[in-house]
């Protein structure tokens, strides 16, 4: 099953030396040994369609393959800055809900010391329930342009 000069036949074929620039000697030795007849077919038919798929290979030229590179670059350098952007934005907003929570929270602790009523001398001032909903949403209506101005991107 094996043949001893069978690397050389397939050496021609694919230097594509095979038949007329190889070695007489070996061409006789091709035409008597059955593996090298069979390998002389297969090698050589597709070193023909190697040939064939080359010739109509469309290759672009440089410069475009040069400009696509150079897209694609850009391309991955503005995801990576868009992740870092969303990332310091996430942490933004979750610092102003923080922040947030924390001035809804004292603003509802100072509600609950002004319910308990202010006294002025003979003057006493209770507010109602509807006096520290109003507080608290004129708080909230205050703060959110302030919040939109610094959190919202322009785009």
């Amino acid at each position: 099953m094996n043949c001893e000069r069978e690397y050389e036949v397939l050496d021609a074929i694919l230097a594509g030396r095979w038949p007329d620039g190889s070695d007489p000697e070996l061409r006789a030795h091709a035409s008597a040994c059955n593996l090298c007849r069979e390998l002389i077919a297969v090698a050589g038919a597709i070193r023909a369609d190697h040939h064939e798929a080359m010739a109509e290979a469309v290759v672009p030229p440089s410069s475009l393959v040069w400009r696509r590179a150079q897209r694609r670059a850009r391309e991955e350098a503005v995801k990576e800055v868009t992740r870092a952007i969303t990332a310091v934005q996430t942490g933004a907003v979750a610092a102003a809900v923080v922040v947030g929570a924390a001035l809804i929270g004292g603003a509802g602790a100072f509600l609950a010391h002004i319910s308990d009523g202010i006294h002025f001398g003979a003057l006493d001032f209770v507010p109602d329930q509807n006096v520290l909903v109003f507080a608290a949403v004129a708080t909230c209506v205050l703060f959110a342009p302030v919040a939109l101005w610094l959190f919202v991107p322009e785009d």
